[in-house]
């Protein structure tokens, strides 16, 4: 069984700049490993870009830093479980060709203006007297 809490914040100005600064690092992580997997092809002598080689990889990344470990992880296993679905749609696509309107794209980029979700797990975080603390990067701490 799953414990659960839910928790309604209502950020300040400077809390919605730091929460913001996580989202932006986190869409921008998201679309540096959808990028390497976009451009990756079988015919390159490099291994396929998946999630532990993307987080071993990108460890050093200046978003990746930007971000609590976790959350960097938890972000591109999103991106993996993107392209997992995807590649699952495409063999059901050539199954099953009228299930479709038309052939799977795979994942887009998040937009720069767009605010990307990210996942805190719950090492990340703790509710103390019905306040929110979060765990940031030390980039984030200097704001």
């Amino acid at each position: 069984m799953k414990l659960a809490k839910y928790f309604i914040h209502k950020p300040n100005q400077t809390q919605q700049i730091v929460l913001g600064c996580l989202a932006y690092a986190s869409a921008r992580l998201y679309n540096i490993g959808n990028y390497q997997r976009k451009n990756w092809s079988k015919d390159s002598d490099k291994e396929y870009p998946d999630w532990y080689k993307q987080k071993k990889q990108l460890k050093t990344n200046f978003w990746y830093k930007n971000l609590p470990s976790q959350t960097a992880q938890e972000t591109l296993k999103i991106l993996a479980d993107n392209w997992d679905s995807f590649y699952q749609s495409m063999e059901d696509y050539q199954d099953n060709p009228d299930k479709y309107n038309g052939e799977p794209n795979p994942p887009n980029y998040k937009p720069k203006d767009s605010k990307f979700n990210f996942r805190y797990l719950n090492n990340g975080f703790k509710i103390i007297d019905g306040k929110l603390r979060l765990s940031i990067p030390k980039q984030l701490k200097s704001i």
